[in-house]
This record gives structure tokens, C-alpha cells and sequence, in this order.
């Protein structure tokens, strides 16, 4: 340390050495004390400082490079992907009907075999063996037992043949055996019900003709086969020629094959082979009708 006095002034300078002695001295003006070094106290530690804010964020790093040289231990060149590298399931483990012939009738699958997938049979519909058992024939429903069962009964129409020529069409027989009274158009066709009873009608106008004197009787025929008991009250006891009747006649059925497929037409024959009667349709006699209803 260097102390430079202006004349006239003096310094006191005292030092204080270890073990508390001190020394004093005075300073004349013209007396200089070089390089003292004197060593104080510790200070008090200093207060901390804040936190910096947080730096930037680091870039992102390069993608990685480098090559495949061998898959599952094959080194290629061309390396196959098994199943189950992907985490798929394995080919073997899927029964053949599952995966091949989808939505091809040629490999329908019936439903024979429990677990398996359904193929959709020709016009994308489930096959029926998949929902129910028993034979289908187009007039059943599913149960909720899982069986095919016949539509309950209940009375009602089920069929019904409306022959209406427009022009005028009359129908004559001289046959003393049932014939039909017109093989294409009297008939009428209908599933049996479930409870195997109809009511089979048929409306008509009939006229007396030909001037002769004969009895007439109505049936219906399955082919050339008589069903049921023909109408035997004939009518034609006396003649009037052009006398008309709007004839209505039911045939009552039982003991029919419910779900069968049938197929009647109207027979009519004469006690003596003369044409002694005639069926009127079309213009002003109107349709012959035929109906089928179902008795519960």
C-alpha cells in the first residue's frame, strides 16, 4: 500500500499483528509506508442469485441409416414375411372353409360343421340349414326353437281365379262322365294351410238350352280324379229354354296334405249325353270365379 501525505499532515498507522500486538507509528509528511498488505476479516457470504430461464430446445437428431442383411436369419435376396412376424394368424390354423370360395355358391358351406363361417349361397342370401333345421318348401318359418315349422292356421283367402273372356264364351258337354268344364281357365291352384281344411267356391251363370230335358252335376277334379262329393243336386227337372241361373257352389275339403301344392279345376257331366246345359261367361254373364279359403 502506498500513502502519499501533503505537508503538514500525518497519519497513524497501526497494525495489528498475531497474538493482538499492535504497532503504532506516526507518519511525517514526507515518510511514505510502501506495501503494507493487510489481511481483514471474512465477509458474509453473499446472497444467492436467481435461476437462469431454461435454455432452447435442442434440434432434432439425424434419421439413422443403415442396412437389413438378414430376416428370421435369411439373407435374402428375397425375403418372405411369415404370419406370424406381423403378428398375424398363421394359414395352417384356419379351416379351409374359412378363407377360400367366399361368397361362391359352388362351396357353400351348409352349416354342417360348427365354428366355421356361413358362405352367402346365390343372390347373397344366408343358407337356411345355417338358421334352422328341417326341409324348407317355401311355406314354413323359423321357430324360436330353431326348427322350420308350417305357418299356423286361421281362415282366410288363399287363391283365387278370376276368368273373365271379355267377349262372350259358352260352354257346352254331352259327356255322362266328369270332364272339366274348361281345362284352361276353370281352375284354380293353392298351398294347403296347416290345419288341412278349404272351402273351395266357384260363381257362375248357367242356362238351360237346346230344348231337351237332362240333369246336370258339378265337381271339382285333380286331373281326371273327383275330389271331394260333387253337387248332387242336379237341376234341369223341366225344361225352359233360356232360363239362367247365377249358380254359387262351395266344396268343402278336409284331410288335406297341409303345405301340399294343389291344383283344382271345375267338372260337370250330363245324366244324358245331351247338351242340355251350358256355363255363360263374358260379356253381359260376367267372370267365372273360383276361390279357396282356409278354414282354421
Amino acid at each position: 500500500m502506498t500513502i502519499t501525505l501533503s505537508p503538514g499532515q500525518q497519519i497513524r498507522v497501526e497494525l495489528a499483528g498475531a497474538g493482538g500486538i499492535t504497532a503504532r507509528s506516526r507518519l511525517g509528511p514526507r515518510l511514505s509506508v510502501a506495501a503494507v498488505a493487510v489481511r481483514g476479516s471474512q465477509g458474509a457470504p453473499g446472497i444467492d442469485g436467481a435461476d437462469g430461464s431454461d435454455g432452447a430446445d435442442g434440434s432434432d437428431g439425424l434419421n439413422g441409416t443403415g442396412t437389413v442383411n438378414t430376416v428370421n436369419g435369411d439373407a435374402g435376396p428375397d425375403v418372405v414375411l411369415t404370419a406370424s412376424d406381423v403378428g398375424a394368424r398363421p394359414a395352417g390354423d384356419v379351416p379351409a372353409t374359412e378363407v377360400t370360395g367366399l361368397g361362391t355358391a359352388a362351396t357353400e358351406d351348409t352349416g354342417t360343421t360348427d365354428g366355421t363361417v356361413p358362405l352367402l349361397s346365390t343372390g347373397g342370401r344366408l343358407p337356411i340349414a345355417r338358421l334352422a333345421s328341417g326341409t324348407p318348401d317355401g311355406t314354413k318359418f323359423v321357430a324360436d326353437d330353431g326348427t322350420l315349422k308350417a305357418a299356423g292356421g286361421g281362415g282366410g283367402l288363399i287363391a283365387r281365379t278370376v276368368w273373365d273372356p271379355g267377349s262372350f264364351a259358352g260352354k257346352t258337354t254331352t259327356s255322362t262322365t266328369f270332364v272339366d268344364v274348361d281345362t284352361t281357365n276353370a281352375k284354380v291352384s293353392f298351398t294347403v294351410p296347416a290345419s288341412g281344411e278349404v272351402d273351395v267356391s266357384v260363381e257362375f251363370y248357367l242356362e238351360q238350352y237346346n230344348g231337351s230335358v237332362n240333369l246336370v252335376t258339378f265337381c271339382l277334379l285333380s286331373g281326371d280324379t273327383v275330389v271331394g262329393d260333387p253337387l248332387h243336386s242336379a237341376l234341369g227337372n223341366t225344361y225352359t229354354d233360356g232360363n239362367r241361373l247365377r249358380m254359387a257352389i262351395s266344396f268343402p275339403l278336409s284331410g288335406l296334405t297341409p303345405a301340399s301344392s294343389l291344383t283344382y279345376k271345375l267338372g260337370w257331366k250330363m245324366a244324358f249325353a245331351a247338351a242340355s246345359w251350358r256355363v255363360l261367361v263374358g260379356a253381359g254373364f260376367g267372370s267365372l270365379v273360383m276361390k279357396v279359403s282356409a278354414v282354421a
